[in-house]
């Protein structure tokens, strides 16, 4: 409860204070970074407001810390304040106990002068009776002689002379009874005095040890708060890099199969292009044509391949849209993550398992490249209406490949092979292909994170 606690209180505050605020500093700066590295790779004004909430967020930790420090400094500033009373009153106290024991040096002192002043009193009485005797024996002795007179005068005033003394001597003897009530009475009176401060400061002793129990019973809970604090700020912290590590991890993947994708979509526009010029370069010779069973057959395969393309272009942009949700849904995450409550945040992640459970498979046939509408083995052109298909080049352009025996089953889709024919000769190259994405060159199905598969 002394200098040693006290500086012992004072090195724990202020190590604290210090390691708590490097950590601030060092959050702070961290988060500066992840804005300026969200600002360079993704410029969104998303980002932005997510970055300026948690600054406040910590703008808010920082001033509850320093609330807590000024109540942590107040309370040792009351506690040397009390310390420095008690210091007093013991000083106060010694001045006292100084003060009665030289009042009871002094009243022995008077006491021994009393009973010294009484004994020589005594000595005095006794003096004086036998003088009085021998007095009256040398009056006895004188009546006899005829000088009586002379000598009776003589005694009568020794006698007088003697009474004078006495009287004075009597005098003296009261003033010192006197002074001896007085000396008593102050002692008594010096006595209650030093009864009623030792009672006033044992009260006070006590009323400083509760507040002093006080005091380091609220600087405890005031750093186990402070620790829970760095705690939670802690946990923010680490779940925000989680969290903006997973958003960077998919804005590269969203970024990627968008490009994909939208290269796909561009062939595939081409494609149907080229279709409808094929289309029309064959309608004015319909009416002399209609005859001719392979320019029949040509029409026909021309418009299937219109079908097939204008649902494969559909199909793409079903797979952006659901790209924009899912980056959607993280970014309203990352927001619920800086300032939503736990409640949103369950009610976040219910959602987000919910929506991550696999629809079922769609249907899709090899044969017609279709999907929703039949299955491969369901085909009506399973038997004798294979015919050539157009599937992806090296250089991005579109020939007439083999037939559809020799396209990759959905099975075999892992690593997709690209098939031209030319001079009846077959080249493969290998592209890395994933069944739940349904994107080329970025990962296989076995290292994919999406469960959702076509």
């Amino acid at each position: 409860m002394s200098a040693n606690f006290r500086s012992c209180l004072r090195n724990n505050v202020l190590s604290a204070v210090e390691s708590f605020h490097s950590v601030q500093i060092e959050e702070v700066n961290n988060l500066q970074l992840i804005n300026k590295i969200n600002n360079d790779d993704v410029d969104t004004v998303t980002n932005q407001e997510t970055i300026q909430l948690l600054l406040e967020k910590l703008k808010v930790q920082e001033e509850l810390f320093n609330e807590q420090k000024d109540q942590l400094l107040n309370t040792q500033l009351q506690t040397i304040a009390l310390n420095q009373d008690k210091e007093n009153s013991n000083n106060k106290l010694n001045e006292v106990e100084n003060y009665l024991n030289k009042l009871k040096i002094e009243l022995n002192e008077s006491r021994i002068k009393q009973e010294e002043l009484l004994t020589e009193l005594n000595s005095a009485h006794l003096k004086r009776d036998q003088l009085v005797e021998d007095i009256s024996k040398v009056l006895g002795d004188l009546s006899l002689t005829g000088n009586a007179e002379n000598l009776s005068t003589i005694l009568c005033n020794r006698i007088n002379d003697l009474k004078e003394q006495i009287s004075g001597q009597e005098k003296v003897r009261q003033d010192l009874e006197k002074y001896c009530q007085t000396l008593e009475s102050e002692r008594n009176d010096l006595e209650s005095e030093l009864t009623r401060v030792n009672v006033t400061l044992k009260n006070s002793s006590e009323v400083s040890c509760s507040v002093m129990f006080s005091l380091e019973k609220s600087a405890s809970n005031a750093f186990s708060q402070l620790e829970i604090k760095s705690n939670e700020l802690q946990t923010i912290q680490s779940q925000l890099d989680k969290v903006l590590n997973e958003q960077m991890e998919l804005e590269k993947v969203h970024n990627h199969t968008i490009t994909a994708l939208e290269s796909d979509k561009q062939v595939l526009l081409e494609r149907i292009k080229e279709a409808e010029n094929r289309l029309l370069e064959h309608q004015p010779n319909s009416s002399t044509e209609l005859t001719n069973q392979c320019g029949q057959s040509d029409i026909n395969r021309l418009i299937e391949e219109k079908a097939s393309t204008e649902s494969q272009v559909n199909f793409l942009n079903s797979i952006i849209v659901d790209l924009h949700a899912k980056n959607a849904e993280l970014e309203s995450r990352v927001r619920a993550m800086l300032v939503g409550t736990d409640e949103q945040l369950d009610l976040l992640s219910n959602k987000h398992i919910k929506s991550r459970n696999p629809p079922p498979t769609r249907l899709w046939c090899d044969n017609c490249l279709v999907f929703d509408s039949h299955d491969t083995k369901d085909c009506s052109q399973t038997n004798g209406n294979n015919h050539p298909h157009q599937h992806y080049t090296t250089n991005g352009m579109i020939k007439n490949s083999i037939i559809h025996d020799e396209i990759p089953r959905k099975s075999s889709l892992k690593n997709f092979h690209k098939i031209s024919k030319q001079n009846s000769s077959v080249t493969t190259i290998n592209r890395l292909y994933c069944d739940n994405c349904g994107i080329f060159d970025d990962h296989i199905t076995e290292n994919c994170t999406d469960t959702q598969t076509f």
